[in-house]
């Protein structure tokens, strides 16, 4: 304003001053604008990485399904060694998973409302990650008792061998 109102004649000062402070308290309002829909962008973010996570464990538990179905198939072409180690590495695997989904429930918790009435569209991600954590969760334990079945084969396999040197 200092600068303009060098060239300006002074009877239109005052209404210049009038129409600098109706844009600078539209421009306040922007700021205002601009900090809620900040807010809205961030929850945007947050719930579509909430959401690629979900997807990506989703897309994994099939993966370990099938690792662990193949682990079982092939169980009597393999070295008891190798079953118990691919057992323990899909378990690794599964325990990796679970951290990731206890992050998952945190944000769920943090992003989305909690309690009675829960609007639909937040439902729908709840029960995805119920479903998910449902899943791995007895994909764990039925991982655990295939590595248990094959911890003991390799202990029976060592007592056979050991057996059959003493014989020798």
């Amino acid at each position: 304003m200092a600068t303009m109102s060098i060239t300006i004649p002074e009877d239109k000062k005052k209404i210049l001053t009038k129409e600098i402070k109706a844009v600078a308290d539209k421009l306040e309002v922007a700021g205002r604008f601009a900090e809620t829909v900040k807010k809205i962008v961030d929850l945007v973010a947050a719930l579509t990485a909430f959401d690629n996570s979900l997807k990506t464990i989703d897309a994994w538990k099939d993966a370990a399904t099938a690792e662990l179905t193949d682990i079982k198939e092939a169980s009597g072409a393999m070295l008891p060694e190798d079953r118990v180690a691919r057992t323990m590495d899909l378990q690794e695997d599964i325990a990796a998973k679970l951290e990731i989904i206890k992050g998952c429930a945190e944000t769920e918790k943090a992003l989305l409302p909690q309690g009675g009435g829960v609007p639909a569209d937040a439902q729908v991600f709840k029960d995805e990650l119920a479903r998910i954590t449902k899943f791995v969760t007895e994909l764990q334990s039925k991982t655990k008792i295939e590595c248990d079945k094959y911890s003991n084969d390799v202990k029976f396999w060592a007592e056979y061998r050991t057996g059959i040197k003493e014989f020798s």
